[in-house]
């Protein structure tokens, strides 16, 4: 569960669609496996920049109600869920996630 929080705190990072000019995207799966060998290196690589992550979600992305940030967890399908990414996403990109459901 920590690497939840961990990757939460020190990503903060969008999981939406880039634009054309953007890097490939990345899997959850190997953002946490880069991150377990060093973090330095992934809050260098990735921090205050906008990121595309691919994954599976249990659960669907979700916006409590009044709040300014909505997120949804990233796993490699058939991995530990454990090693997850904690995506956020904006009030103006909600719509857009609310497509995400559970089981994607």
């Amino acid at each position: 569960m920590g690497i939840v929080v961990l990757l939460s705190l020190a990503l903060l990072t969008d999981c939406q669609s880039a634009s054309s000019g953007a890097v490939k995207p990345v899997s959850a799966g190997a953002l946490t496996e880069e991150y377990e060998r060093s973090s330095a290196v992934v809050r260098s690589k990735y921090d205050g920049k906008e990121i595309t992550v691919r994954g599976y979600t249990m659960i669907g992305a979700s916006m409590p109600p009044g709040a300014d940030q909505g997120t949804v967890l990233l796993q490699e399908k058939g991995r530990d869920p454990v090693r997850q990414v904690t995506c956020w996403f904006s009030k103006e990109q909600a719509e857009g996630f609310s497509k995400v459901k559970g089981g994607q």
